[in-house]
């Protein structure tokens, strides 16, 4: 599960990767490996494309098509409910979450059904080049005066991450 997937640029990546890999689906003797992406926001949202229409061009693509699918308007914890998954990735998605026992609560869910692998890529709360401190002061700006719009509502270090991790009960590795 790809949580947090937006218009699915990692999800239709790692998808690209199972469709050049058809060993990869030799790992188990099960159906072969999806990437399912997840997103709470409604089709609708996003621009200059919404999600909807972003993934639903993944989704038409040839070689991607067997390998990807798409879930939005649920959570983590609903999606989990019904389905299983070995691993789930969260990718730069994790300033979006409401709060920190929102992100805390969903590595507990994520780690009580069963899924072996939580992978966690975020921004850093530096920057390695000037032309990203633009970047970084209007995510600050978000997190202390929240857009009514605005999707930044929980800006984090990644050593907050981690943390939150290991609280859930993950163990931590670099």
């Amino acid at each position: 599960m790809d949580l947090g997937c937006g218009q699915g640029d990692l999800t239709g990546a790692m998808a690209a990767v199972l469709a050049k890999n058809p060993d990869l689906s030799k790992i188990k003797n099960s159906e072969p490996p999806s990437i399912v992406g997840v997103d709470p926001a409604s089709p609708d949202y996003g621009s200059p494309y919404t999600l909807h229409q972003a993934q639903s061009h993944l989704a038409q693509n040839e070689t991607l098509k067997a390998h990807l699918s798409f879930i939005l308007g649920k959570t983590a914890h609903e999606v989990l409910k019904s389905q299983h998954f070995d691993t789930v990735t969260l990718a730069h998605s994790i300033w979006y979450f409401p709060s920190v026992k929102m992100i805390r609560d969903t590595f507990q869910a994520i780690r009580e059904a069963g899924v072996k692998n939580l992978l966690l890529a975020e921004w850093a709360m530096s920057v390695s080049h000037t032309e990203a401190v633009p970047h970084l002061l209007a995510v600050l700006l978000q997190a202390q005066s929240p857009l009514q719009q605005g999707n930044v509502r929980t800006p984090i270090s990644p050593t907050q991450i981690v943390a939150l991790a290991a609280e859930a009960g993950w163990k931590v590795d670099n």
